[in-house]
C-alpha cells in the first residue's frame, strides 16, 4: 500500500480542522441547547437578507467570513443586528461561477452554479428570531461537523423551489444532519 504523500488533512475533507472552528462549535452548541439566547434587532427584510447572505457567502473560498463576523458580532453584546451584518456581509465578494481553486469536484460545482441562482432570487424566509438563531446554528453545524454538500444543497433547493421558504421546515431537514442532541426542538 503507498504511503499518502498528504502532510496533513485538506481543510474541506475533515471537520473541526481549524481552531476556530473548534471554538465555533462550542458556541453553537450553546446556542443550539439555549444556554446562550442572543436578542435579535431585525425586519422580516432583514431576516431573508440574513439568511441569504448566511448561504452564499458559504461559497466563498474564505467561506468563515462571514460567519465568523456574525459569531463575534453576537457573542460580543449578545444581540444579532441583522441589519449591521447585513450591510457588512453585502460588502462581500461573492463571485459568480465556479472558483477552480477550491471547487474541484462536480458536485462542488454544480452547488456553486446553484448558489449563484439562489443570489439572483428574491427570497422571503419567514421565521421568528427563534427559528433564525435555529438556522444558524444548524446550518453551520452541519457544515462543521458533516457535510458542506448535503445540507447546502438541501437549502438551496428548498429554496429555490418557492419565492416564501418558511425557516421552521428548513430547521426541521437541518435535523437529519445533526448528531449532538443538544437542540432544544
Amino acid at each position: 500500500m503507498a504511503k499518502s504523500k498528504l502532510k496533513k488533512p485538506p481543510e474541506w475533507l475533515y471537520p473541526l480542522y481549524k481552531p476556530s472552528d473548534k471554538t465555533v462549535f462550542d458556541l453553537l452548541l450553546l446556542l443550539g441547547n439555549g444556554k446562550i439566547k442572543p436578542k435579535m434587532i431585525s425586519t422580516q427584510k432583514d431576516i431573508s437578507e440574513f439568511i441569504k447572505l448566511l448561504i452564499v457567502t458559504q461559497k466563498i473560498k474564505k467561506y468563515r467570513t462571514f460567519r465568523d463576523m456574525v459569531l463575534r458580532s453576537m457573542k460580543k453584546n449578545n444581540t444579532l443586528n441583522l441589519p449591521s451584518l447585513n450591510a457588512k456581509g453585502e460588502k462581500m465578494k461573492i463571485p459568480r461561477g465556479v472558483d477552480k481553486s477550491w471547487a474541484i469536484f462536480t458536485q462542488d460545482q454544480q452547488l456553486c452554479l446553484l448558489i449563484d441562482r439562489l443570489n439572483t432570487k428574491n427570497v422571503e424566509y419567514n421565521g421568528t428570531p427563534d427559528d433564525v438563531i435555529e438556522f444558524m446554528a444548524r446550518f453551520l453545524l452541519t457544515q462543521l461537523l458533516q457535510d458542506w454538500r448535503g445540507p447546502k444543497m438541501m437549502v438551496v433547493i428548498e429554496s429555490l423551489k418557492t419565492r416564501k421558504v418558511r425557516l421552521e421546515k428548513l430547521n426541521r431537514l437541518l435535523k437529519y444532519w445533526d448528531f449532538t442532541n443538544e437542540f432544544k426542538s
